[in-house]
């Protein structure tokens, strides 16, 4: 479940010392764009990341285009790759 998610990134972000303000219940789920920007079946995820770092940094929608989701994976893989490994 997506707020399942949500809920986990801002708890997180909490306890890295990033507070995020952000209530994590009673959300509901609604479409932030209309017709849908992503045109194939496997950026599904990268889309889904944009939207809520947008939502989090205090936009309603995230300004990436189809064209750019390549360079967003590549971004999203360095700060994944940069993450410290927890064992």
């Amino acid at each position: 479940e997506i707020m399942t998610f949500v809920t986990w990134l801002v708890l997180v972000a909490n306890q890295n010392g990033h507070p995020l303000p952000v209530i994590t219940s009673g959300w509901t789920a609604q479409p932030t764009v209309n017709p849908p920007c992503q045109t194939n079946g496997v950026d599904c995820g990268v889309w889904v990341i944009a939207n809520i770092a947008a939502v989090l940094s205090g936009f309603t929608v995230t300004g990436i285009q189809e064209y750019d989701v390549s360079s967003v994976r590549q971004s999203l893989l360095k700060v994944l790759a940069a993450l410290p490994v927890v064992t």
